[in-house]
């Protein structure tokens, strides 16, 4: 591929230098990630919202409630961001730097795709089953708690270019004097959800 490039910049008389190529890939990941970005959001999103406005289905009033669509088309984007990456650029400074960019990007936006999709199905288990809300909300926190702190230890695992076996072997050390710190604080959420 970046032979392609360094022929194509030749044609048009550029010299094909380390600088020239780095800005020349820059350049064509940032517009194909603004292409994506405006297929995505302006074209597809308002293709949705009509046909859910003419024919209102399960499906696309999932994607539309909680932005879950919104956060898949930016974890979308982190991916292609990712794999033009590794496609264009030789690892490096800026290649590494990009990779960390994007997995951080990728991480995060799918935590919020979790979160919305969480949120749609206890929403949808408090319509068909008439549950109280607030009944279901400890468990809802609970599950995101989970997913947060997952994709918490993996993003610093990214960060710090560590493993996040350990992370976790860190935290086991750690965990145990939280664990008797907050005794009483961790017993009385555990009560609250056995009530509820």
């Amino acid at each position: 591929m970046k032979k392609y490039l360094a022929d194509f910049l030749r044609d048009f008389g550029i010299e094909p230098t380390f600088l020239v190529m780095s800005i020349a890939i820059l350049i064509i990941i940032s517009i194909t990630a603004l292409i994506i970005h405006i297929l995505l959001h302006k074209i597809i999103l308002k293709a949705i919202i009509k046909f859910n406005q003419r024919k209102q289905n399960f499906i696309t009033s999932s994607l539309l409630e909680e932005n879950l669509f919104q956060r898949l088309a930016l974890l979308f984007q982190g991916v292609i961001v990712n794999w033009q990456t590794t496609i264009w650029i030789e690892k490096g400074y800026i290649y590494e730097t990009l990779i960390v960019v994007s997995l951080v990007w990728i991480y995060v936006f799918g935590l919020l795709a979790i979160y919305s999709l969480i949120d749609k199905i206890f929403k949808t288990l408090h319509r068909k089953t008439h549950t109280p809300f607030f009944a279901m909300q400890s468990v809802i926190q609970s599950i995101k708690l989970i997913f947060g702190i997952i994709c918490f230890i993996y993003v610093i695992s990214i960060l710090m270019d560590k493993s996040p076996v350990a992370i976790l072997s860190g935290l086991g050390a750690m965990s145990a004097v939280l664990m008797l710190v907050f005794k009483d604080t961790i017993l009385g959420f555990t009560a609250g959800l056995q009530l509820s």
